[in-house]
């Protein structure tokens, strides 16, 4: 009976995907779509509290109601691949996994990013490397107070043992992965930090988030670092709104450091151990260590989807928004986006419709209201 469920539903998704691939490839071949200047791609009630936008002239404009002045810059170079994207130097991108579900997530994420960022840090329960790529472990900077006493830490040296034994890391159980999961996240803030002081912004996704590279950097061209930044998708914990981790978050460098400056007090640092030790997640605790730096989270939903394409409600409230992130991507729907990606931004540039103020790779959740 469960596999008769689970091979329907996998056939209904099947369908879907068809049916949503036929679509899209009717939209990019036709010709009647367009690229979303700023103005229909940032209406200001995208952000629950607007961020300054930079002006042609360099000053910052407080969210007002008037249109930002568009980007100078024309379209990509005729070499069209992802890396040289205008931007691409002064972001770091963040991606977190676990050890249990590395070689079952990371291989298709690695061919994609790697390819296509140039300061791109991976991070895991433990230290190690997968072939070329090193993989940053980010529990050796919680205190030994709780790695003796939180009973999560116990699976950690379970990790480490299994890793010494040369044992495969996917027969332990998830779970435990998952409640180890919530240490990771203020270490992570700190090394990416430590790691690029200089990086204008800093990007956390997960190993099933998919991040739409060349949307990302368009977003970020019309916003000004220097300003704090925290957003990402809104959520509510308590009496603290968090950025949801698997959508993805980002933050400026001038957020990134108050939270740096924050940290150096002992206190904090003890304080939010404490609180990590008697919450569920992570993520809520990097809206309360951002809040405690005085950095208020900027909701960016439809900016940021908390699931993939095939489970979206596809409704005019997302028609022609562009998208960054989407989450819960299995590997071969990262492969499928990265792919159709990539073709809408070179059949853009081959085709003219890229014009000297608009920027291709505004891949919008719906490319054609036509």
């Amino acid at each position: 009976m469960g596999l008769a469920l689970i091979t329907s539903r996998r056939g209904v998704n099947l369908i879907r995907l068809s049916v949503v691939s036929v679509i899209l490839f009717i939209i990019l071949f036709s010709g009647h779509y367009y690229l979303p200047s700023v103005h229909d791609a940032l209406p200001l009630d995208v952000f629950s509290e607007p961020p300054t936008f930079k002006s042609s002239s360099g000053e910052a404009e407080l969210g007002n109601s008037r249109t930002p002045v568009e980007p100078t810059q024309g379209a990509l170079p005729k070499s069209s691949t992802c890396r040289s994207l205008p931007g691409a130097e002064a972001v770091t991108v963040s991606l977190k996994t676990g050890a249990t579900e590395l070689y079952n997530r990371l291989p298709e994420q690695l061919l994609i990013l790697s390819d296509c960022i140039p300061n791109l840090m991976l991070f895991s329960d433990l230290e190690q490397d997968i072939g070329d790529f090193h993989i940053h472990g980010t529990l050796d900077d919680v205190s030994e107070e709780y790695k003796d006493s939180e009973k999560e830490f116990e699976f950690y040296r379970e990790l480490k043992r299994y890793q010494t034994e040369f044992q495969d890391l996917s027969l332990l159980s998830s779970q435990h992965g998952w409640d180890l999961d919530k240490w990771k996240f203020l270490p992570i803030l700190h090394r990416v930090y430590e790691e690029h002081p200089d990086s204008k912004w800093f990007v956390f996704v997960e190993a099933d988030t998919y991040l739409s590279w060349s949307n990302l950097l368009q977003l970020l061209s019309r916003l000004d670092p220097e300003e704090p930044l925290y957003f990402g998708s809104s959520y509510v914990y308590g009496d603290t709104t968090f950025a949801q981790g698997g959508t993805g978050y980002v933050m400026s460098n001038a957020a990134l450091k108050m939270f740096e400056e924050k940290r150096r007090n002992p206190e904090y640092r003890k304080k939010w151990e404490k609180n990590t030790s008697t919450c569920c997640c992570g993520d809520v605790i990097v809206g309360e260590a951002m809040l405690d730096a005085g950095v208020k989270l900027t909701g960016a939903w439809p900016l940021v989807q908390s699931e993939p394409p095939l489970m979206l409600e596809w409704s005019e409230s997302m028609w022609c928004t562009p998208a960054v992130t989407w989450h819960h991507v299995l590997p071969f729907e990262v492969e499928a986006l990265w792919s159709f990606e990539q073709a809408w931004i070179e059949e853009s540039r081959k085709s003219g419709k890229v014009s000297s103020t608009r920027h291709p790779g505004w891949v919008c959740l719906l490319l054609s209201h036509h």
